[in-house]
């Protein structure tokens, strides 16, 4: 109730079993709506451990869970007008 903000480093993690996954579980999607917090999860490689065989289908389902685990949306630097080379190191 009194956290406003839940930051997520690494949350490319926060997919089926992990401990981040099941915090989100068992905590944050048990809130009513009003109370959770707003989720800032932050990653470098939002997918990981993927096959080479590995389907743009499969590829979205991967970003899905990961959006529905987080209660989020994945926005690229590009769609905030940024990229790599405009942030100081």
């Amino acid at each position: 109730k009194r956290v406003k903000l839940l930051i997520i480093d690494e949350c490319h993690n926060c997919i089926k079993n992990s401990p981040y996954a099941s915090i989100m579980k068992q905590f944050y999607h048990t809130l009513d709506f009003e109370q959770r917090p707003r989720v800032l999860g932050l990653t470098a490689s939002p997918l990981i451990n993927i096959k080479k065989d590995c389907t743009d289908a499969e590829l979205g389902d991967r970003l899905n869970e990961l959006e529905c685990t987080l209660d989020a949306c994945v926005v690229p630097l590009c769609d905030l007008g940024l990229d790599m080379e405009s942030i100081p190191a």
